[in-house]
């Protein structure tokens, strides 16, 4: 593993680097090149572990005992992965000319209470790299995608932002499947 002109490259190796919490609504993308083996993200709760991972050719979800595959219709087309969590459900897209486009949707009951500060607390994502791929950013947010609906930090009645020990506190609507 080497750091070199704000990209991590992995040379023939496994390597499993923690980069945020985990919020059951928060999106989280990697980009990435020359992938030769496998790059994606591992989200940890308190008692359940999921992986969602891309090779050149296939997506592969699994949590636990569960395993799904989706192929890839171009090998490797994109270089970079969005994946916006909601309880149950893992969103996937590609970054194709600054645009998302969406691939699949991966359901998961190890994670369908995901929402629950219990489980979540605790819980971590980290980035996963196998095989020789250099990755170039790796960032999780929060976004207004398919799980959330106006998303707005809380304000005072003057219209300024509340800041409190130098956090915004945000509110969200969302959506159950």
């Amino acid at each position: 593993e080497q750091i070199e002109n704000n990209s991590c490259r992995i040379q023939n190796g496994t390597v499993e680097r923690m980069f945020a919490q985990f919020f059951p609504y928060a999106t989280y993308q990697i980009s990435f090149s020359g992938l030769n083996g496998e790059c994606g993200f591992v989200f940890h709760l308190a008692d359940q572990k999921a992986q969602l991972i891309c090779s050149e050719d296939f997506l592969l979800f699994s949590d636990g005992g569960y395993a799904e595959k989706t192929e890839l219709k171009e090998a490797c087309a994109f270089r970079t992965l969005i994946v916006s969590c909601r309880p149950g459900a893992f969103d996937v897209y590609q970054l194709n000319n600054d645009k998302p486009d969406y691939l699949c949707t991966f359901k998961s009951d190890a994670f369908a209470k995901s929402n629950e500060e219990k489980l979540f607390r605790n819980g971590f994502v980290s980035l996963f790299a196998r095989g020789t791929v250099t990755v170039s950013s790796v960032c999780a947010y929060m976004d207004c995608g398919i799980s959330q609906a106006d998303i707005r930090p809380i304000r005072y009645e003057n219209g300024e932002v509340m800041v409190e020990n130098g956090k915004i506190t945000l509110i969200a609507s969302t959506t159950e499947n």
